[in-house]
């Protein structure tokens, strides 16, 4: 092997291990935020996000937060009502790379106290995916967006197998 396909293998080895590093950040990014969300940790579900980020976690699909302000002011509203005591399961992410972007699709199982239109608090399961694009900034990476999209939700009294 000469010094040229030694360098290329190099250059090869280098742009893999890169690749390998940014989808490890990427993974504990989202576990960031997950584990910040359950434990009511706002200014670090926050850091998650770029400041151009949008944010669409609502089961409508409707947007409701671009831009970090607007995004914290939504963080803060959900504050009021969330009481920290959920369980969550972000699994089998699906993570692409492309220089300092990256898209990626996590399975995610939740769940979580509501409270029911009777003002009782209510345990509910929620199934669903989150659909995510990243941003690399000044070697970190961040959401650049994040959307929800619930599959189920159901009090768990309801969420058992069926009666034979």
């Amino acid at each position: 092997m000469n010094i040229e396909d030694m360098e290329k293998r190099l250059q090869s080895l280098e742009t893999r291990l890169q690749a390998t590093e940014d989808l490890e950040a990427i993974k504990q990014l989202h576990y960031k935020y997950m584990d910040g969300m359950t434990q009511t940790r706002w200014d670090e579900v926050l850091d998650c996000f770029a400041e151009d980020a949008t944010i669409d976690i609502t089961p409508s699909g409707q947007v409701i937060g671009k831009g970090i302000a607007e995004i914290r002011r939504q963080y803060n509203n959900l504050a009021k009502v969330h009481i920290g005591k959920d369980i969550d399961f972000a699994i089998h992410p699906r993570i692409s790379v492309n220089g300092n972007k990256a898209k990626g699709k996590w399975l995610m199982y939740l769940g979580m106290y509501k409270i029911n239109d009777a003002k009782q608090q209510e345990w509910v399961m929620n199934q669903g995916v989150y659909n995510a694009e990243y941003v690399k900034i000044n070697g970190q990476w961040k959401f650049s967006f994040l959307q929800h999209r619930p599959r189920r939700i159901e009090p768990v009294d309801e969420f058992r197998h069926p009666e034979p």
